[in-house]
């Protein structure tokens, strides 16, 4: 993990829960209640005429970036692989040790894919794995979160790869 512009990373955050509300209303058809700006979770939608609301945990990965071909040349991006679920930061237990969301959503922007999870199903995930901790985010905030092997825990995840293509078509 490395260490990030929390100003930047803000913006970045701020910018993918646009993004992604916007996708989930128009492709789950949901109208959007609320957003906070606390713990407990970011967005709140109200889906099927008003007879199911859920709460969304997001986070917005801009770190992960695919390879591109400029030129023929194949310019390597970067990718651990992993899905960081937070679990402190600051000496303090945060992300899904606090959350009270209903569903869990892991935006990379450069790849294109929405991963979602109910966050009861992420915790058992967790509580049934022996996950390596990660170490990372700015500096002094000694962020520690699970790693998850995407590849390797993909089916238990809902993907939406092509995100981009996607939200406007639906």
């Amino acid at each position: 993990m490395g260490e990030y512009s929390f100003k930047e990373d803000i913006v970045q955050g701020e910018a993918g829960e646009d993004f992604v509300i916007e996708y989930l209303t128009k492709g789950w058809k949901g109208n959007l209640l609320e957003k906070k700006k606390d713990f407990t979770w970011d967005f709140k939608l109200r889906f099927k005429d008003g007879e199911l609301i859920q709460t969304f945990e997001l986070k917005t990965d801009v770190f992960c970036v695919p390879d591109t071909v400029i030129n023929g040349r194949t310019i390597r991006g970067k990718d651990t692989g992993n899905i960081f679920i937070e679990f402190s930061c600051r000496g303090k237990d945060s992300g899904i040790k606090v959350t009270q969301a209903d569903w869990f959503v892991y935006y990379y922007k450069f790849l294109g894919e929405l991963w979602l999870i109910k966050v009861d199903q992420l915790k058992d995930l967790i509580a049934t794995n022996d996950f390596k901790i990660g170490v990372g985010g700015d500096p002094g905030s000694n962020s520690s979160g699970y790693l998850i092997p995407r590849k390797k825990f993909r089916d238990k995840f809902l993907v939406r790869t092509q995100v981009f293509e996607e939200a406007f078509s639906l």
